[in-house]
């Protein structure tokens, strides 16, 4: 399995790399560093532009061997320079390259601005770097926490309870209880409201047992909160902890798309973050195709809040 660290153009990527290397030591994961160089404005003759993007180049190669050297001697790790206009393409490109499992950057502004653009348009998971990871002197990934939405998220559980069992670290079922929408005044949610989100939770953490061997570490847990960040910030997180998001029901099959409660959720949690492509099982085949529209119209027809 591969990872492609993104490291921006000029950027040090120390969170990208702290974190990238603790995937590698949790999951063996061979690490490719990889820097996209941009097209900057050049003026003056062929030699002088040439000059220019040859400095550039070997500035970047030189902060890529920087960082490989950094890494220890048990994680196996290739340094990778490309060119593109947009440093969010040129990773992805990258990746698909590789055949890479998922892309690791930094927030912004250290990885140049790729961080919003993947998160609006990857077709691979992207594991978004917590603030000062670098400093945190954690060596493994800690627990996996599953950051269930309103809606059934059953391919989300699938894959974080993939990550817990490759990672061999616990998995936690989490949700948050926030009054619905049409009463976010101050009002406690609807008991209905509250045992629907229960059950989803019990459901989705039975799920993740039939997916994982017999006595591997499953919890759950349903935070209450006025709003979603105030929901998600009265959460416990341990040293290395990761939480996995899903993508916006408005994402296309196979892109990933932060939605409104997940970007409310990454302002408040400096967690490292995986977020997941909508539907990553989705189209494989017409028979899929088929069997994802049958499921979409059973959902419109069910309230996501009992009334």
């Amino acid at each position: 399995m591969r990872l492609i660290v993104g490291v921006a153009d000029g950027a040090t990527g120390d969170d990208a790399l702290a974190l990238a290397e603790r995937c590698a030591r949790s999951a063996g994961f061979h690490l490719d560093l990889c820097t996209v160089v941009t097209p900057v404005p050049t003026f003056g003759h062929d030699s002088a532009v040439e000059a220019t993007y040859t400095a550039r180049d070997e500035a970047a190669m030189t902060t890529l061997r920087a960082l490989r050297d950094r890494l220890g001697d048990d994680i196996v790790a290739e340094i990778h320079l490309c060119h593109d206009d947009s440093p969010a393409r040129g990773l992805a490109t990258m990746a698909q390259h590789l055949e890479a499992s998922a892309v690791v950057i930094g927030g912004e502004p250290a990885s140049g601005g790729a961080a919003s653009a993947l998160l609006h348009a990857s077709p691979f998971p992207i594991i978004l770097a917590a603030r000062a990871s670098a400093h945190r002197g954690v060596a493994r990934l800690g627990a996996i926490t599953c950051a269930l939405g309103p809606r059934s998220q059953d391919d989300l559980v699938r894959i974080a309870a993939l990550c817990a069992q490759v990672a061999d670290t616990p998995l936690r079922v989490m949700t948050l209880l926030v009054p619905p929408a049409d009463v976010q005044d101050g009002t406690a949610p609807r008991a209905e409201h509250r045992d629907a989100m229960y059950q989803r939770l019990a459901d989705a953490t039975l799920l993740a047992q039939g997916c994982l061997p017999v006595d591997f570490p499953v919890t759950s847990v349903l935070v209450e909160g006025d709003s979603i960040t105030d929901a998600a910030a009265r959460l416990e997180w341990g040293p290395g902890d990761v939480v996995v998001l899903g993508s916006s029901r408005l994402a296309v099959p196979r892109r990933a798309f932060v939605g409104s409660s997940a970007a409310k959720m990454l302002r408040v949690l400096n967690v490292a973050a995986v977020v997941v492509p909508n539907d990553p099982y989705a189209y494989n085949s017409p028979e899929d195709a088929r069997a994802r529209t049958r499921r979409l119209s059973e959902e419109r027809r069910t309230p996501t809040t009992p009334r």
